[in-house]
């Protein structure tokens, strides 16, 4: 097992960082676990669909379901 923290100042991309790493990890079906300390689970979750998907749904607004399938069929995830 192996445990890693990122720690750096305020806006220097960290959410992007582990939101592009975590989508890659789903793609490739490992299984991962991220404790989003300062973003919430919401909003960490859309950031990684944005990854996946590479399109904007982290807008406040409720994520369209085209969006979603899209995101999902990108990881090969299944819901």
């Amino acid at each position: 097992h192996e445990l890693t923290l990122l720690c750096a100042a305020t806006g220097s991309g960290k959410t992007q960082l582990i939101s592009n790493i975590a989508a890659q990890l789903a793609i490739d079906k490992i299984t991962t676990f991220v404790a989003p300390v300062e973003t919430g689970s919401v909003d960490l979750s859309k950031r990684i669909l944005e990854s996946i998907a590479q399109t904007e749904v982290n807008d406040g607004l409720p994520v369209p379901k085209e969006k979603l399938d899209l995101a999902i069929t990108k990881a090969g995830l299944l819901m």
